[in-house]
């Protein structure tokens, strides 16, 4: 009758590691920080947009017209948005850009 070699079976039967050779190591896993998932603390336009539940070329049409409220940030070439401020912009009515900035306190530290 055939039987599996035993290094062979010796590798499935490792509870918690590999066989290697006659040696079992076993996995201990370790904290990454680049793993962790933090909530964002700014968004592109496109995320912005989603947020409102619409595309991002009306999102882009309105922020043009002074129709969103937060101006947004812009970091190197990106232009982003506080989702704190997208927040309070739309509990608090989604008000025109010339009304938001007299009631967002930060209003003034924006730069676009």
């Amino acid at each position: 009758m055939w039987k599996p070699d035993p290094f062979i079976a010796s590798l499935f039967d490792a509870p918690q590691g590999m066989a290697v050779g006659a040696q079992v190591v076993t996995y201990k896993p370790q904290f990454d920080p680049t793993r962790v998932s933090l909530p964002p603390v700014a968004v592109d336009a496109g995320e912005a947009a989603m947020m409102l539940g619409i595309s991002r070329s009306m999102f882009y049409k309105l922020l043009d017209a002074g129709r969103i409220g937060p101006r947004g940030s812009r970091l190197g070439r990106c232009l982003r948005f506080s989702v704190a401020e997208m927040t309070a912009w739309a509990e608090a009515g989604m008000p025109r850009r010339e009304e938001w900035v007299h009631m967002w306190p930060k209003g003034e530290l924006h730069s676009v």
